[in-house]
């Protein structure tokens, strides 16, 4: 494995792996748009090169979704080549789908 700026990327298929797993798939990720999520996502781009396809955003970290979409956006745009302006990034639910349990109620 090599390092790339502070994320661990394999070059290889691991060895006696079933060769159809071999196969580079496409990553969706979907965020509350944290830091954590940020840095796993630009972590991402760097170690899987041209495999994330698409990021939605929901509420968390910002209220409104399409907030957390043009961070993600702007931050792509810092951290990643022409290749990857292919990445698309879409705002999703303004609020929960499900509502929370009492026990989770802030």
């Amino acid at each position: 494995a090599r390092r790339t700026r502070g994320c661990t990327a394999s070059g290889s298929a691991h060895a006696g792996a079933d060769p159809a797993f071999a196969k580079p798939v496409s990553i969706i990720v979907d965020t509350d748009c944290g830091f954590d999520d940020l840095m796993a996502i630009a972590c991402l781009t760097q170690s899987a090169p041209g495999r994330l396809a698409l990021v939605t955003t929901v509420h968390g970290m910002s209220a409104q979704p399409s907030i957390s979409a043009r961070c993600v956006r702007e931050m792509l745009q810092r951290i990643t080549d022409d290749a990857s302006s292919n990445i698309q990034v879409e705002s999703g639910a303004s609020e929960p789908i499900v509502p929370l349990h009492p026990e989770h109620a802030i």
